[in-house]
Formats: C-alpha cells, structure tokens, sequence
C-alpha cells in the first residue's frame, strides 16, 4: 500500500457506488499502514491521514469492530484482527500490483499509485485476476507493451 522510500502516506478516502466498502477497506489500509510505520494507530492520526473528522473515525470504527475487523480499546489506540490483517493484506497487494501494472504500460510512479488506490476497491476479483496474469505475462516478454 504504502509508496516506497520515507514519504508521509495520506489517503483521500474513495467514493462512489461502492463508496461505504471502499472506506471500509481505506480504513483497514491505513490502520495497517500506521501499525507497520509507527508500531501503533491512533484515532487521532487515522483521522489526520484521513483527512476526516474524529467523530468520522469513531464511527467506522465501531463498524469495523462489528464486522470484526479491528480490537478498539477506548485510550489504547486500534489493532486489527486476524480477519483485518488478512484484508489488509489482500488490499495491499492488490494495490502494489495495479500501481506495478499502470507503470508497465507507461503511466508515471507517482500517477500509477493515486489511480491504483482510487480504482483498487472497485474492481471484481475476476478482473483483478486477469490484470495480474496481463501484468505477468508483460514481465515475462509474452507481450509487449508500449
């Protein structure tokens, strides 16, 4: 999920026909992100990343709680669960592996990152799927691109 190198990740969280799935994921993402980088998330810093309001953040939080994607223990930051970890895992590689494709076919780092992130919740496993053999199938000189 997180780009290479020391930069800052913030997220402008995705909207649209799947628009409560896509927050969703965009909070796992970067309560995931934030336990990597700082060995702990915050509210507060959920919120900054974000860019949303605290009481945003309290909200989706009691929702993932509920769908069993985080432990929130009021004063003592968030934690995923195992089912939590296991989506963030899944939305991360999705993501690294579209940004990796958008670069094959000529899209700039810094462009190929934003659009993966905004289309990553959007796309059906199936074409995921197929998009990652296209992106293989490039690396290995199958195919050309350009």
């Amino acid at each position: 999920m997180a780009p290479r190198g020391d930069a800052k990740v913030t997220y402008r969280p995705s909207r649209g026909k799947r628009g409560a799935q896509a927050a969703l994921e965009d909070y796992v993402e970067m309560i995931n992100h934030l336990i990597k980088e700082k060995g702990f998330a915050s509210q507060a810093e959920i919120a900054e990343r974000l860019g949303v309001s605290p009481p945003s953040v309290t909200s989706m939080l009691r929702k993932l709680r509920d769908k069993g994607y985080v432990i929130h223990e009021r004063y003592r930051g968030v934690s995923l669960t195992e089912n939590g970890k296991k989506l963030a895992e899944r939305m991360e590689v999705r993501h690294i592996m579209l940004a990796e494709f958008l670069t094959v076919i000529g899209v700039d780092k810094k462009t190929a990152y934003e659009d993966a992130e905004n289309i990553e919740h959007y796309l059906h496993p199936a074409t995921v799927e197929k998009i990652s053999q296209l992106l293989k199938a490039l690396k290995k000189g199958e195919i050309k691109s350009g």
